[in-house]
């Protein structure tokens, strides 16, 4: 099989009908890659050569501490490996250096060497190359978007032994990955960010859904790529090009990414892609918002393995046998979130500030009247309703179904909000019925421990519930039935959440 890198004069694809590397062929069905010479791909020899790892990290970094714990998960010898943090400068980045420093000094004993650089993107680059160099290194340029969450990550790419490799990463759900199968721009004479663009190959989704499988020869790979110590001269060459150009100012990694790719093409350095195995995936920052408490709470949809790990109940998939509550008729308890969840809601509130007085007049509201105000803050308000109606949708659309066997929760028209209770503003509720087919309570904080009262009673059932887990909630019917009251709070500051679902 013969490849031709070039198929015209404006665009740069992989040029293979299977775009597969040349003599490779793969069964697409087991996984199993061989080329002519008789290598298999999946059972390759284990070499464990010393690695460089170069961590950029960007500004804008959602669950940052899980690609660290990702980082640290991986098999590779840690004494054969040395990193390097290397910091974007940005608004955020104070909290992300944070991150790394408690991660460093949890972490660092063991590998090789950990450390920090604060120096611009091409001059980190330039350095980590040449040390790399010198020590007969692999060098992996990695960001913080890039999360391997096979363990086998580093060992697999290390094993492949190609001169420059990276895994192929996807954003959770898409088909965003860290690689281009085609580029145009990539024939000029001189670099121009503004004239390079990107192409879809006719292979890019079956590569990516890994309906292909093998290694890929691309003009663009990003956010993890590892250099074969044989392409450190070339990788240092293009490096020193790209200080002398109006890249070296660039305050973001991706003219900076892209641009080294353009030169090591044009030195006719060969990048290939891999998916062979499952690797990782990438974070998805593209709704990050910095302005945020915290940001990562907003990401449920983008980056749902992340958002899941931090913020879902441990005990989420045991609602149907922990939601019965005796006594209490078709109110049921509800394994939901993490006490980190609760924790960052409240002082998402409190950072927000702007608590309604709890009088009736309300303007947040259609018709501006409230007949059962509560001192509170609506998820409107915080720009949190997009992210919940999606968190009830995905994960309480299940709960619900089982429980109330017929409904089906749509979260068509909700009312979502946190409410604050304490003694010297308000401190309770009095018995009403909820504007909702059925009604979320969530306790943010621990009674007992963070207030003292509180609680909610449900009327008709004669029915108590007091100091629920922070996380944990309750589902009831919202109107007719279950009529209730917001007991009173005597101490403290209680929190909850409520949210009133499906109202018409």
């Amino acid at each position: 099989m013969q490849c031709h890198r070039f198929l015209s004069s404006l665009v740069l694809v992989l040029a293979c009908a299977s775009a597969l590397a040349a003599d490779m062929s793969c069964d697409a069905a087991t996984g199993e890659c061989t080329e002519s010479s008789g290598i298999d791909y999946t059972a390759l020899e284990t070499i464990q050569p010393p690695v460089s790892i170069l961590l950029t990290v960007e500004d804008e970094s959602p669950f940052f501490h899980r690609v660290l714990e990702s980082l640290a998960a991986q098999s590779y010898p840690k004494d054969k490996l040395t990193i390097t943090a290397m910091f974007l400068e940005g608004p955020s980045q104070a909290h992300n250096q944070g991150i790394w420093g408690a991660w460093r000094d949890k972490h660092s004993e063991g590998y090789a060497k950990v450390s920090t650089t604060y120096e611009g993107t091409v001059e980190a680059m330039q350095a980590a190359a040449e040390a790399a160099s010198v020590e007969d290194q692999r060098l992996f340029v990695i960001d913080s978007l890039a999360r391997f969450t096979n363990v086998q990550a580093i060992q697999h790419l290390v094993n492949l032994n190609r001169p420059i490799v990276a895994p192929k990463l996807t954003r959770q759900g898409k088909w965003w990955s860290n690689f281009w199968g085609a580029a145009s721009g990539f024939d000029a004479d001189t670099f121009k960010l503004s004239e390079v663009g990107y192409v879809r190959s006719s292979n890019y989704i079956q590569v990516v859904d890994r309906k292909t499988v093998g290694l890929f020869e691309v003009p663009v790979a990003f956010s993890a790529v590892l250099y074969h110590p044989s392409t450190l001269d070339a990788l240092q060459a293009a490096l020193n090009k790209l200080k002398e150009s109006a890249t070296a100012k660039a305050t973001s990694l991706w003219p900076v990414s892209l641009h080294l790719c353009w030169e090591l093409t044009r030195a006719a350095q060969a990048i290939e892609v891999s998916n062979i195995v499952h690797y990782g995936h990438l974070i998805d920052n593209s709704e990050f918002d910095h302005r945020k408490a915290h940001p990562n709470m907003y990401l449920a949809s983008t980056n749902p393995a992340e958002w899941e790990a931090d913020y879902l109940n441990e005990q989420y998939t045991q609602f149907k046998e922990l939601g019965f509550i005796d006594g209490c008729n078709d109110v049921f308890r509800v394994p939901f979130f993490s006490k980190t969840f609760a924790k960052h809601l409240i002082e998402e509130c409190e950072s927000y500030g702007q608590w309604s007085s709890g009088d009736s007049k309300d303007e947040r509201i259609q018709g501006g009247y409230e007949p059962v105000p509560t001192q509170d803050i609506h998820f409107q308000q915080l720009g949190f309703l997009g992210a919940w109606r999606h968190i009830i949708q995905t994960y309480l659309r299940p709960i619900t179904t089982f429980h109330y066997p017929g409904y089906f929760l749509e979260g068509r028209t909700t009312l979502d909000f946190v409410v604050r209770y304490r003694p010297d503003t308000q401190a309770s509720l009095r018995p009403h019925h909820d504007a909702s087919t059925v009604t979320l309570n969530v306790a943010l904080n621990q009674g007992g421990v963070d207030y003292q009262g509180g609680g909610t009673r449900f009327v008709r059932q004669n029915c108590t519930l007091t100091n629920t887990e922070p996380g944990w909630g309750t589902l009831s019917p919202g109107r007719l039935t279950h009529l209730h009251e917001g007991l009173e709070t005597t101490e403290g500051t209680r929190y909850i959440l409520v949210s009133f679902i499906d109202q018409n």
